[in-house]
């Protein structure tokens, strides 16, 4: 795979990912405890992945646009 098509895949990944969290938002839209305990987990999963998983998606992106190595292997 060149690194064109691994980031076009990442940014794949990418938007499938808030796909699924926003429908895991959506499911979670139920009343009482258990919707409160689903829509809590959307939530954490959301914060989860903006904050920890993309950001190290797009490090990763530019690591292979840059053809680094080092970047890639972090």
């Amino acid at each position: 795979m060149d690194s064109g098509a691994a980031v076009h895949a990442i940014d794949e990944v990418i938007e499938r990912a808030r796909e699924a969290t926003d429908e895991l938002v959506f499911a979670g839209r139920t009343e009482g405890r258990a919707g409160r305990s689903a829509l809590w987990f959307a939530e954490d999963f959301r914060y989860e992945l903006d904050e920890t998983l993309v950001p190290r998606l797009e490090r990763l992106k530019r690591a292979l646009r840059e053809q680094d190595p080092r970047g890639v292997a972090a």
